[in-house]
């Protein structure tokens, strides 16, 4: 395990202790969202990214009983691994299959998701599109009639696939108006019924992909929940520049997680 904590002399008895668990924690950008938050408001805590592999993630969120870190975040697939280490979680976790953050309190671990909650918290727009089927697209609909979204459009290249998934959860998307619409290579989605087009997948963070083609159909906005390099632009952002869309990034939504955390962790 590295740990890369450049303020590691300031921090005291009385210094609220938090961290991040991934691969490659020590590039991360929320070191420094949460540091800028910390001195901002005069908070003695401090954030330390922590590389982890995943051989040694085990046995690291076990060993965090005994530590002083008081939460953490965690990659949602190292989550995975660690899943049945935890001791209580919110619905959603479980619904879902991953978290993102672990709060330790009196020697043990409680895990919560805050993704969909953050692009909600983002957004005003009521009619969402959403791209896949995974743990992002179940956060999203385990939320979404608690920020009273009236159309889900689902988009996939499986349509049976995507009534699949709506027949399964439809518990969760009683009195919202469910569509779908296909998507594959050099096919262009419907996307007139939906205000905003949430991307719930990997796709368009490589660069051999080639995503589905879009167009201009209104003011659509698009959103992404990852981040890429610096110098690289996602398939949604090059879109939206194409297009004249509106562009919501992975650093955007960061931030609003960042927030979540803060208020949770430290009762600000």
């Amino acid at each position: 395990m590295e740990v890369t904590n450049p303020e590691a002399l300031k921090i005291d008895r009385q210094t609220f202790m938090f961290g991040l668990l991934a691969d490659k924690a020590s590039i991360s950008t929320k070191r420094a969202l949460f540091k800028q938050y910390f001195d901002n408001n005069n908070i003695n805590a401090s954030y330390i990214p922590m590389n982890i592999r995943e051989d040694d993630i085990y046995f690291t969120v076990n060993g965090m009983k005994e530590s002083q870190i008081s939460a953490v975040n965690i990659d949602p697939e190292y989550s995975k691994i660690v899943f049945d280490l935890m001791d209580d979680m919110d619905e959603e976790s479980r619904f879902c299959g991953v978290f993102n953050s672990i709060e330790i309190k009196d020697k043990k671990l409680y895990a919560y998701t805050n993704i969909s909650n953050a692009i909600y918290q983002t957004i005003e727009h009521k009619k969402i599109g959403i791209i896949g089927l995974g743990s992002l697209a179940k956060s999203l609909i385990f939320n979404a009639r608690s920020f009273n979204i009236k159309q889900i459009v689902f988009y996939h290249n499986s349509v049976e696939d995507i009534a699949s998934f709506i027949k399964e959860h439809k518990h969760y998307l009683r009195d919202i108006s469910i569509d779908i619409e296909r998507i594959a290579e050099n096919l262009m989605p419907n996307t007139r019924l939906i205000d905003v087009l949430i991307n719930a997948t990997p796709m368009g963070q490589f660069e051999h992909e080639k995503p589905f083609l879009l167009q201009k159909d209104n003011n659509i906005v698009l959103l992404d929940t990852f981040i890429k390099d610096k110098k690289q632009k996602t398939f949604f952002e090059i879109e939206a520049n194409r297009l004249g869309l509106t562009y919501i990034g992975g650093k955007t939504i960061e931030l609003k997680q960042v927030e979540y955390d803060i208020n949770k962790w430290i009762k600000v």
